[in-house]
């Protein structure tokens, strides 16, 4: 039904009615009538429906209170009185997205679901759990979430603990993210952004019950609420529910949580801070800096469009010139740029990594004359239009990754409506792009730099130097403040203490009653998806050249990826082809410059990317595959520029510019410093499974292995490293064992047959003598030494090693451990922020915390695992709400090259569709002694031993005894 301008629907007046074409979606902007209450609805086919309630919630302080309501508010309501309710969903709902989010100004709650009743089911227990959730009255909550003292008996010292107090420990270790952060706190020193939203973990403990109760009570109400609602969904019934269950008990209230703005300074600002590393730890090259510019809030979204254009010219494109100047010159290993945008005043954000104290001067100096220059002469309008195209692409395309369209809708509706601004403008971006395309034309579009940046003081530059000792330092300062506050306890504030503490882990170790669980709906067995889909391929070869087509509707988008085979490679020249993949883009090659190819990428393409791509057969990691994959899509009509530009990039790149190769190799290494502690959860599963697995040592010349050869490579010439780059190319890019993947139509198809003969014709046509990889298995426990203050613990083996075969059951189980059993015991008992399992068809099975205070504490957790599961009981109800989970990933909706990738994926797996329907047959009559029977399975994994762990080098030489060998990346 559609709905007019001033229509009244169940307590909503409609304010706006409007068509965007943009998503093809009809938008409905309305506002309840009682309260005030905003809602936006987009009205699409799209059976993905997406609801989401957010709060604007500015915080006033670094207590990381906005953060950890987050939490709480899904830790039980007044309709779903139990533990965490937020848990049950996961364990037994459907859903295509399910989480909760604090950003610096707002809060927001999105579920998403393709099943109505289950979508219903979520959006009750999220409303019911933001309006009358159980934290009001139940200081616990906030002790398990937030923050508590721990002290189980006298003679102990006293600690902190908490969910999200780990959680920032870990989120605030890297030195990157905590550049950020001081940017924040100089750029906006009277505004809720100079505050860390999350959390300080040194200001955490100063959040009192009453203050964070307050600020519940202040925030969280319908008169501060935005709502959202997209997809095919009956709008009159909806409204009616969100009415007449929540939104009618409250009336209209005056709520002062309007984002103020930051005034500018006279002048940019400067700043440095420090961050720790070891005494044994490389500290050259090893500082950061960074140049923030807050932009006006008045601006436009075109203008908005402008600076993601400019950022991308400048700094990200493969050979982005203010990018390539600072490098260069030495100021830096790598520089990268982005426009934080979901602020009231969007801040570009420019981080040079690699770098010296000494060097900000100069640094600053090269950006203000670059961006001076521009001002003055214009900037080259190819690379303009280049990057303009590549944006619009990204837009038209319109893909998420299978990840709910509307969510991402949401987000950019809320970057223009929490600050009073039109929802819709994030949605629209026809006319911007009209606008910024004749501004290019005329010349103009440089304009906006001596506007908003040459003439702008509000800026500042934030330099992050390395400090032996600091983490020590603070870490014992957090050590002596516990020990004096304890020494000033009196015996009963103790036993106060000591009983609190008993009284958590009695109430965290309290499961749920049946009469509590009932309280959250479930869908019947019956009502579960009982087909599995099947995704059949076409066969179209090109002279000979295997063609796999994925047919369907690609919206005049042409898909084509490349395969080439790469176990007849040398382990030497594997690690080459890994390097191969992050220089493949970044060279010059026959035809141009690599500047210049990245310009013809971008005018001509949606992007032409290379990646390495390896798996296994189903039921055997020892039966591995590996492949250099090059993706590469663009509209059909520019097929011929894709093939070129694609033929270009792997028969024709010239390796011999030592420079430059220098510049990538050292930009890499550094890269892969900053992120090593942010990737700790997937370097240490693989780590741990690489000690057994074929499949997964092979996956590991990609990881650590690939890092350490990375950081070998300096002892190598360049004149050697060129050698083996062009003779591993060589090996590589060749006709045999390789096969295309196109996604597409007829039309797309017959293009690309057309198009493609001559890029075969330059690939190598000769077989040269080949021998299989050596994928010798190193078996060694080791633990990896980084800047974080908390661990991930990892540990791992194959149950096919040891005569076990996989049973639907294994999802289901695999389920229950991620949800119940590691939930419970690594995140409510042990503080970490999480933790994972993953028991997979080949064998292979791991299980790794993330952002956690303990580590052999969490190996017995492991070790206990087996037999915890062999006592495992279920009610019938139970168990039908972890199948229900279990089957929740098979609801994302795939697009065309997702479903086209994934049937390579089987095809190259040699899994059988029978298989697949056996387990989803396994899965949906699982019972609990299908799980118990699972025991001897898991006993057989845990008795392996392979663990691998990332931590603290305090945390790691406690416990040496654990690890045949510690290392450290950073000497």
């Amino acid at each position: 039904m559609k709905y007019e301008k001033n229509d009244q629907v169940a307590g909503f007046t409609v304010q706006e009615v409007s068509y965007i074409n943009e998503i093809s979606a009809q938008a409905y902007i309305m506002q309840h009538d009682q309260t005030k209450a905003k809602l936006l609805f987009l009205a699409t086919e799209d059976d993905n429906k997406v609801f989401s309630v957010t709060f604007r919630t500015p915080p006033a302080d670094s207590t990381g209170v906005a953060h950890i309501l987050e939490h709480s508010t899904l830790c039980g309501s007044d309709k779903y009185p139990l533990r965490e309710p937020f848990v049950e969903l996961v364990k037994g709902s459907l859903n295509t997205f399910l989480n909760a989010m604090t950003f610096p100004d707002k809060t927001m709650y999105p579920v998403a679901s393709r099943n109505a009743k289950d979508f219903q089911n979520l959006m009750d227990v999220y409303l019911d759990a933001v309006f009358h959730p159980n934290l009001r009255k139940d200081p616990y909550i906030l002790m398990q979430e937030g923050w508590h003292y721990e002290l189980d008996d006298a003679d102990q010292p006293l600690i902190y603990k908490g969910v999200v107090y780990n959680e920032m420990k870990g989120a605030l270790s890297s030195p990157d993210d905590v550049l950020g952060q001081k940017a924040m706190e100089v750029l906006f020193p009277d505004t809720t952004y100079g505050y860390e939203s999350g959390g300080d973990p040194d200001h955490i403990p100063e959040l009192t019950f009453e203050a964070f109760t307050d600020f519940y009570q202040q925030y969280y109400h319908p008169s501060n609420a935005y709502f959202f609602l997209y997809g095919d969904m009956p709008l009159e019934e909806t409204l009616t529910y969100i009415s007449e269950k929540y939104l009618n008990e409250y009336h209209y209230r005056e709520i002062d949580s309007e984002i103020a703005t930051q005034s500018a300074p006279t002048a940019r600002q400067k700043a440095t801070f420090y961050y720790g590393v070891t005494e044994d730890e490389e500290r050259q090259g090893k500082t950061l800096h960074a140049i923030d510019i807050v932009l006006p809030d008045t601006l436009s979204p075109a203008q908005m469009m402008a600076m993601e254009v400019w950022n991308y010219a400048l700094l990200t494109i493969p050979g982005a010139p203010l990018r390539q100047e600072i490098i260069s010159k030495g100021l830096a290993t790598d520089v990268s740029g982005s426009i934080i945008d979901s602020l009231k005043q969007a801040v570009w954000h420019i981080e040079a990594i690699g770098s010296e104290r000494e060097h900000q001067a100069s640094l600053v100096q090269l950006f203000d004359a670059f961006m001076q220059k521009i001002a003055a002469q214009g900037f080259s309008s190819e690379l303009l239009s280049a990057a303009l195209n590549r944006l619009e692409f990204s837009l038209r395309e319109n893909d998420f990754n299978g990840r709910p369209k509307g969510l991402f809708y949401n987000l950019r509706a809320l970057d223009f409506w929490l600050y009073d601004r039109d929802p819709l403008q994030g949605l629209r971006y026809e006319e911007d792009i009209r606008e910024l395309r004749e501004e290019i034309t005329a010349g103009t579009f440089h304009t906006i730099i001596g506007d908003l940046i040459c003439r702008n003081p509000h800026q500042a530059v934030i330099t992050m130097a390395p400090q032996v000792g600091l983490q020590e330092e603070k870490e014992q300062a957090v050590r002596e403040k516990l020990a004096a506050f304890k020494e000033t306890l009196s015996p009963e504030k103790e036993r106060r203490i000591i009983e609190q503490t008993a009284t958590l882990k009695r109430r965290q170790q309290t499961a749920d009653n049946e009469e509590q669980l009932a309280t959250i709906p479930l869908l019947e067995r019956d009502e579960l998806p009982q087909k599995v889909d099947s995704d059949a391929l076409l066969q179209e070869d090109v002279e000979g050249f295997p063609v796999y087509r994925m047919a369907g509707d690609s919206n005049g988008i042409l898909y084509a990826t490349l395969y080439f085979p790469l176990l007849h490679l040398t382990t030497q020249e594997y690690l080459y082809a890994v390097l191969l993949s992050d220089v493949l883009g970044e060279l010059d090659t026959r035809g141009y410059t690599y500047a210049e190819l990245a310009q013809q990428i971008n005018f001509h393409t949606g992007g032409i990317t290379v990646g390495l791509k390896s798996g296994s057969r189903y039921d055997d990691d020892r039966d591995v595959y590996s492949y250099f994959v090059v993706r590469g899509k663009a509209l059909t009509s520019n097929t011929s520029q894709l093939v070129t530009l694609t033929n270009e990039l792997i028969n024709h790149t010239l390796f011999t510019d030592t420079k430059r190769l220098t510049e990538l190799i050292n930009e890499k290494k550094t890269d892969w410093n900053l992120q090593l502690f942010r990737r700790g959860n997937a370097l240490m599963m693989n780590r741990a499974l690489s000690y057994v697995s074929p499949l997964e040592r092979l996956r590991d010349q990609s990881g650590l292995s690939y890092f350490a050869f990375l950081q070998k490579l300096a002892q190598h010439s360049t004149e050697e490293i060129i050698t083996a780059l062009q003779q591993t190319s060589r090996r590589i890019f060749r006709m045999v064992g390789s096969f295309a993947l196109i996604c597409g139509g007829e039309e797309e198809s017959t293009a690309w047959q057309q198009e493609s003969s001559r890029l075969l014709a330059d690939l190598e046509q000769e077989k040269s003598a080949d021998a299989p990889l050596a994928l010798d298995l190193h078996i060694g426990n080791e633990g990896f030494i980084s800047v974080g203050k908390v661990q991930y613990v990892a540990q791992g083996g194959n149950f096919r090693r040891e005569g076990h075969t996989y049973h639907g059951a294994l999802t289901v189980l695999e389920h229950i451990l991620r949800y119940e059993y590691l939930w419970q015991n690594v995140r409510i008992l042990g503080g970490a922020y999480g933790a994972h399992a993953q028991i997979m068809s080949n064998g292979n099975s791991v299980f790794c915390s993330y952002r956690d205070p303990n580590l052999a504490e969490t190996l017995q957790v492991y070790a206990d695992m087996p037999a915890a599961i062999g006592r495992f009981e279920a009610t019938d109800r139970a168990m039908r709400q972890y199948v229900i989970g279990a089957l929740a990933p098979t609801q994302t909706q795939f697009t065309l090259p997702m479903r086209g990738e994934r049937a390579v994926n089987r095809m190259l797996s040699k899994m059988p569709d029978t298989f697949r329907q056996q387990i989803r047959d396994e899965i949906i009559h699982c019972t609990q002694s299908d799980i118990r029977a699972q025991a001897p399975l898991l006993q057989s994994i845990i008795a392996q031993q392979h663990i691998s762990v990332m931590g603290g080098a305090t945390k790691l030489n406690e416990q040496r005894e654990l690890f045949r060998d510690i290392i450290n990346f950073g000497k």
